[in-house]
């Protein structure tokens, strides 16, 4: 068998012609040291034309910024924070929270009074009831004491240093108008009556509905309808025609009517919650409805607005805010009143 012969070598011979007639060929180290002395050059011509920046070290801002943000940037962040604080600042100012469950209300008051002084009146003998017809020898419910350390609360009249209230040896009765009212109006009234109440150490509950509606000089005895003793504190809804304060801001009014039988001094003996009929004709505001009664309620026994945003009693309803330890104390005092058998 002959031997195979050897595979034929991959490339010929690199003599100098077909080096020469390579495409493409490595440089020498002079050619290669002649293309950077040209492309040197050519930096340093353009070096030296106008409008040529050099750039920046590796790390620098670019140019026309300085370190940390721009210039454009620090103008539309200090805008923004700008426009961020004066939203606030409106908000607070509208006394809307950025988290509520309801509308803002203003609150405004309706507080009749009847006795010695500016704005009084004598009333009629037909409109007092028989004196002490519905008292008690002594108070109902025990009485309440303040909180310690509580925020702030104010009064709307008083006498000789002490407030104008109810008698805690009458047991005061409460009576609603739904006509107009929102859907579970009757119940947020129960609860806000019970809680203030409660409060206040005083005999306050609902006796149920009534057909009376709204009026500013009501008849604080109305023997026809409620029997010979003082009218019960109304809770009723009424228009804005109804009602002038309801075309405003206002959305509830709430007050008592003091009566001064010259002997032992004035007290209240009757009152009226009134509510914004339109207003509370939306449904988002429910929650708003539970503090309008609790606020105004704490009118009719006798508080007064406060600045402190956390007290019921100030001039704005948030939505769903609870009794503050200001209104506590001051209904805890409003309920340690003196008895009015005379009355």
């Amino acid at each position: 068998m002959p031997e195979p012969e050897p595979p034929p070598e991959p490339f010929g011979p690199f003599d100098d012609d077909w080096v020469r007639a390579a495409k493409r060929r490595e440089e020498t180290a002079e050619e290669r040291a002649e293309r950077y002395r040209r492309i040197h050059v050519g930096h340093v011509r353009a070096q030296e034309q106008p409008g040529w920046r050099t750039a920046p070290p590796p790390g620098s801002p670019p140019s026309g910024e300085t370190k940390g943000l721009s210039l454009a940037r620090w103008f539309f962040t200090i805008v923004g924070i700008v426009l961020a604080v004066l939203l606030v600042v409106w908000l607070v100012g509208l006394g809307r929270p950025l988290l509520d469950d309801g509308p803002t209300a203003y609150l405004g008051e309706d507080t009749p009074r009847q006795g010695p002084g500016a704005g009084s009146a004598r009333l009629d003998p037909a409109n007092i009831p028989p004196p002490g017809a519905d008292a008690a020898p002594d108070r109902i419910v025990p009485a309440m004491q303040p909180p310690i350390d509580a925020g702030d609360y104010a009064f709307l009249a008083e006498r000789n240093g002490a407030p104008i209230t109810y008698s805690p040896c009458r047991r005061l009765e409460v009576v609603v108008n739904t006509t107009g009212a929102p859907p579970g109006a009757y119940q947020a009234v129960e609860e806000a009556v019970s809680q203030v109440g409660a409060a206040a150490g005083l005999s306050l509950t609902v006796a149920g509905e009534t057909d009376e509606e709204y009026r500013r000089n009501r008849d604080p005895y109305q023997p026809e309808r409620y029997g010979e003793t003082w009218a019960p504190i109304l809770v009723s809804w009424a228009s804005r025609e109804t009602v002038p304060e309801f075309a405003g801001a206002a959305v509830g009014l709430g007050g008592s009517l003091s009566v001064d039988p010259r002997r032992g001094g004035p007290s209240y003996v009757t009152g009226e919650v009134t509510l914004n009929r339109e207003y509370f004709s939306v449904s988002t505001t429910a929650g708003l409805l539970r503090e309008v009664l609790l606020h105004e309620l704490g009118h009719v026994l006798g508080l007064d607005h406060v600045p402190d945003e956390g007290q019921v009693m100030t001039s704005e309803a948030r939505g769903g805010r609870p009794l503050g330890s200001g209104d506590l104390a001051g209904l805890a005092l409003l309920g340690q009143g003196r008895c009015t058998p005379n009355l």
